[in-house]
């Protein structure tokens, strides 16, 4: 017999709010991995272009949003550990500016070891974003050559303890310098007022812990613990399932949060199905099937439906569970041949 999968928990007093993220037209360089992903990004991000969404609300209590963008960290980043060794806490030192978006990724590839964190900001008029390189992903060299190339490069400004090179995009401007060995790039698409960039480039500043937390916008979620229990609160939850590792995870966008624990809810009850239809246990197979029709009735894919695509995939999975098995994603496909695909599993 497949083992047991224990009750879900009462879902009475969760109250859960539409937050959103700032509406943008940057690049916004998340790293995803799945079908799944690509439908959470599909109202997001269309060819590399943020789009983002308006509407939604505010926690009327003043903490990071419960409502709920896909796997972004090649190893777990907690608010201890963001610039840890290599990437410092930086942030916009002027009025109004916040940041608005976080992802971190570090790891080894066959270059060696690299971290790579991307910072979004914005005064809810104008957006920009830095991004900072260490390690095998550094090339401040090769990184001026290609945004020059086609656009202009100007004046170089003062920064920190060096310079940066300046390139006119056009439509924006970017700045790129190194600095105790990390490779930043800042990028400022629409505001075209040279002036105004050069003052927002000067004006970044790299600060404690504590500064750069108070600095995150309530749609980033940095206690992870508290809004990863409230989006399972009313999700079935496979036997041994780990939210350990989803409560230890890099500080993000409340999306991103959602849909790496609903990957990760997913990818373990699917596990169980498969498993449970190769021992020929009838009931575990239902156990499966049960669990995941109910995200139908799940209020954090309620929440995310407002935002993007991303529930319609678990649906998806979910409905051809208790049906043929087949999965229809531009080419006909079955939940066991492509959904560790779809959701990273693994990953």
């Amino acid at each position: 017999m497949v083992e047991d999968a224990p009750l879900a928990p009462d879902f009475d007093d969760l109250t859960t709010t539409h937050a959103r993220p700032i509406e943008t037209r940057r690049p916004t360089p998340l790293v995803v991995a799945g079908l799944a992903a690509a439908a959470v990004l599909a109202t997001f991000v269309v060819g590399g272009i943020w789009l983002g969404q308006s509407g939604g609300s505010s926690d009327p209590a003043g903490e990071t949003p419960v409502s709920p963008t896909v796997t972004v960290a090649d190893t777990p980043s907690t608010l201890a550990n963001l610039a840890a060794g290599q990437l410092p806490r930086v942030l916009i030192d002027a009025s109004d500016w916040s940041i608005v978006y976080v992802d971190h990724s570090e790891g080894v590839n066959a270059g060696g070891e690299f971290a790579v964190s991307d910072i979004q900001f914005s005064d809810r008029s104008d957006h920009a974003e830095l991004r900072m390189n260490s390690g095998s992903h550094a090339d401040l060299q090769a990184l001026i050559a290609d945004r020059a190339d086609d656009h202009v490069r100007i004046e170089d400004a003062p920064i920190w303890d060096t310079s940066a090179a300046v390139v006119d995009l056009g439509s924006g401007f970017t700045a790129m310098w190194e600095s105790n060995a990390v490779e930043y790039e800042f990028v400022a698409h629409e505001i075209v007022d040279e002036e105004k960039f050069r003052r927002l480039l000067s004006s970044l500043v790299q600060a404690s812990e504590e500064e750069w937390v108070s600095s995150l916008s309530e749609d980033i979620v940095s206690d992870r613990a508290r809004v990863v229990s409230t989006y399972l609160m009313d999700v079935p939850l496979p036997p041994n399932f780990d939210t350990e590792s989803l409560e230890a995870g890099p500080v993000e966008h409340w999306y991103q949060v959602a849909a790496e624990t609903i990957s990760s809810v997913s990818c373990s009850w699917i596990d169980y199905w498969i498993d449970a239809k190769a021992a020929g246990d009838t009931e575990a197979v239902q156990r499966a099937v049960d669990a995941m029709s109910s995200s139908h009735d799940w209020q954090v894919l309620a929440d995310m439906s407002s935002e993007g695509e991303y529930p319609n995939v678990v649906w998806e999975y979910a409905d051809a569970m208790a049906g043929d098995g087949v999965i229809v994603a531009g080419d006909i496909t079955t939940v066991e041949a492509s959904y560790q695909r779809a959701f990273g599993c693994g990953s």
